[in-house]
């Protein structure tokens, strides 16, 4: 009989915290939870966001991220995916679901995502850098030179610049010794 009481008494409380509680108050909390790598439990507070309003987009992108975090890449996609249906204008949502085409390795898919976001927004570093990485998994050196310099120029104490300056060197260091 304990046992039972106990669990009507957290039901109880859950069903009141749910019936107080905003789709903006769960969208905080699924933030905390994801900038603490808790990505299953952002993820159910994202969940009670969606289903009190099913078009937050915080929700819908932040739970994209937190799917993408855990390595769920289609549940990911399915949220980018929604997201841009809402709103298709996004820069910050075709360059997540770019990254992921790349991590797919889904490069047609990634190039076209990525440029997409270059369009609505050209300093994007991330989206030059892993546009740079994609273009250099096809193999066109060219291209992945450009694309890694416009990064380094647009965003150059961007968190990938390390990472572009060092491609572009190792790309470099190729070119030269195949021209020796």
């Amino acid at each position: 009989m304990k046992r039972f009481s106990l669990i009507l008494g957290i039901a109880t409380m859950l069903l009141s915290t749910a019936a107080t509680s905003q789709p903006a108050d769960f969208v905080r909390y699924g933030n905390e939870a994801l900038n603490q790598r808790k990505y299953d439990i952002a993820i159910e507070y994202y969940n009670k966001a969606i289903l009190l309003q099913p078009k937050s987009t915080h929700a819908i992108f932040n739970r994209g991220l937190a799917y993408s975090r855990l390595g769920k890449d289609s549940l990911a996609l399915s949220d980018y995916d929604t997201y841009l249906e809402l709103y298709p204008d996004n820069a910050t949502t075709y360059t997540a679901r770019g990254v992921l085409y790349h991590k797919m390795g889904r490069r047609a898919e990634a190039v076209a995502d990525l440029t997409r976001a270059l369009e609505k927004d050209s300093a994007n570093g991330l989206a030059w850098a892993v546009l740079g990485d994609t273009y250099l998994t096809m193999k066109q050196d060219d291209k992945a030179l450009h694309a890694w310099t416009q990064s380094v120029e647009r965003d150059p104490n961007g968190q990938y610049a390390q990472h572009v300056r060092e491609q572009i060197a190792r790309l470099n260091k190729s070119a030269q010794s195949q021209n020796k």
